[in-house]
Parts: structure tokens; C-alpha cells; sequence
């Protein structure tokens, strides 16, 4: 018998074989290593969100000054735990809220030495689990009730707590660190003194 060069159908019918063997071993790996890096990356994005949310917080606090506005809802006081996302002062200051306001000046036009009241509050929306910041300049206002442009700094959050005694305000964060486990958090504490004297 002659064999002719090149492979016989039953060759070509193992190798095919073997190869799907190896495809089937390597695809759950792969899929494992997409997996891990996914998860990797939104906690790596968390750290990061969680980091320049203290950063502007601390900010916030250590640039606070009185506020001297006189149809704010609060006046002489630059930092104070409110009631609700509008910034209504509560008839008696709690020890711990999830409402926290900021005054803090900024420049007006640039280099001109005038300032504005800037009202900052971070707030924990509980229905939608986020931490959330606003802020408004319209010295005509007495509460953020009509005030847009709310910005999303955290999402997954499950709690969020603001303190503030003794020139000190404080912040606590409690993240979820997996979107389908909630027995999976990260808890946060920081805190930042004011520059008043």
C-alpha cells in the first residue's frame, strides 16, 4: 500500500478534536480573568470617587466662614447639620444628620477681592443609596429647595452620617463594595477642622 502524503480524515477528526477540548478547558478561564478585572477596576474607581469626595469635603470645611447673609435660613454660623436636602436648619442641633451645609466663600470676578457666600451640602439620598452634593451663590435664596445641579459623588452608598462640634466636622461613609451583596461594605471615617477662630 501507498500512503499519500497529508493526513487522513480520521487524523484531522482527533486533532479537531483535542482542540476543542482545550478551548472548552480555556474558555472559563478567560471568562474568570474578564470577571476579576471588571471587578478590580470598579473598586479601583470606587477608591478614587471615595478619595475626591474627602478631599472636597475637607476643602469645604477648612475654607468655611460665617455666613453673613441674612435671608439664608441660618446665619452666623459657617457650617451646620440640616434636616433635609434643602438645608432647613432643624429647631434643635442634632449630634449626627445626614445633611450637612458649608459655607464657603469664593472669589467673584477673578482677582477682584470681592467674595460670595458659596452654601455647600452633602447629603445622603437614602431612597437612591448616593451621596450627593449641592451648592448655590443666589444670595436671594434661603434653602437649596430650588437650586439644581445636584451632583452624584459616591453611588452604593449604604449609609452616610456628618457630624460637626467643636470646629471639627466629621464624615462617616458606609460603601458597598460588591452592587449585588450588601453583607459586602467598606466603612469610612474622616474628619477636618475649621480655620475659625
Amino acid at each position: 500500500m501507498n500512503k499519500k502524503d497529508g493526513f487522513t480524515l480520521i487524523e484531522l477528526m482527533v486533532a479537531m478534536a483535542i482542540l476543542v477540548i482545550m478551548v472548552l478547558m480555556v474558555a472559563p478561564l478567560m471568562s474568570s480573568i474578564s470577571k476579576s478585572n471588571k471587578r478590580t477596576q470598579e473598586l479601583n474607581y470606587l477608591d478614587i470617587n471615595v478619595g475626591r469626595t474627602m478631599v472636597v469635603f475637607k476643602r469645604a470645611v477648612r475654607g468655611s466662614q460665617p455666613i453673613l447673609d441674612d435671608d439664608w435660613n441660618t446665619t452666623g454660623t459657617a457650617i451646620y447639620l440640616a434636616s433635609n436636602e434643602d438645608g432647613v436648619n432643624p429647631p434643635t442641633a442634632p449630634s449626627s444628620s445626614s445633611f450637612i451645609v458649608i459655607n464657603v466663600p469664593k472669589e467673584k470676578p477673578l482677582n477682584s477681592g470681592t467674595y460670595v457666600e458659596e452654601k455647600v451640602i452633602f447629603y445622603y439620598d437614602s431612597v437612591n443609596k448616593r451621596l450627593m452634593l449641592n451648592s448655590t451663590d443666589d444670595e436671594t435664596l434661603s434653602d437649596f429647595s430650588s437650586v439644581g445641579g445636584k451632583v452624584l459623588l459616591i453611588k452604593d452608598v449604604l449609609d452616610a452620617k456628618f457630624g460637626y462640634t467643636n470646629n471639627i466636622a466629621t464624615i462617616y461613609l458606609k460603601v458597598k463594595l460588591d452592587t449585588k451583596d450588601d453583607t459586602r461594605f467598606k466603612e469610612i471615617r474622616d474628619a477636618a477642622v475649621t480655620r475659625i477662630n
